[in-house]
């Protein structure tokens, strides 16, 4: 028995990484490597068990069972992708203007936003982002953007 689980290391999910049931079909979601959806290995998902008629799932971070956000469809993919073309330049130009940790740039960047979107740092994560959220947080940044220009 694993200790921190309560359950078999080998147990297919577990109840605190586990993202839960599929949000677009509700069917369970499943553990196992992301070259089901990618035909390559990139690590570990949490795939929806109607893969590939629903196409949705959230890979993991590296070693763990924790997913990397929301389980996502091909639509809020792409939007998570957009906001993150927009975000992801912040912090690089903060970590190297500012001769500053990547963490600590993503962090700053994180506060900034969630300052920007009225909500909690603790709920500002791309990786958790809905669509409304995402077209939000879009617009926040393309403003910084044609501000800055």
């Amino acid at each position: 028995m694993s200790r921190r689980y309560g359950r078999a290391p080998d147990t297919p999910s577990c109840l605190e990484d586990n993202p839960g049931a599929c949000p677009y079909c509700g069917s369970f979601v499943v553990y196992k490597d992301s070259s089901v959806v990618y035909g390559k290995s990139y690590g570990m998902a949490w795939i929806c068990a109607n893969y590939p008629e629903c196409d949705s799932y959230v890979g993991c971070h590296h070693g763990t069972r924790k997913p990397l956000g929301r389980i996502a469809n091909k639509e809020l993919r792409i939007a998570k992708s957009k906001v993150h073309k927009l975000f992801d330049p912040l912090w690089q130009f903060k970590m190297k203007r500012d001769q500053c940790s990547r963490k600590e740039a993503r962090n700053t960047a994180y506060q900034w936003l969630a300052s920007r979107l009225s909500i909690s740092v603790e709920k500002c994560h791309i990786g958790m982002f809905d669509l409304k959220l995402c077209a939000r947080a879009a617009e926040v940044l393309s403003t910084l953007y044609k501000q800055r220009a």
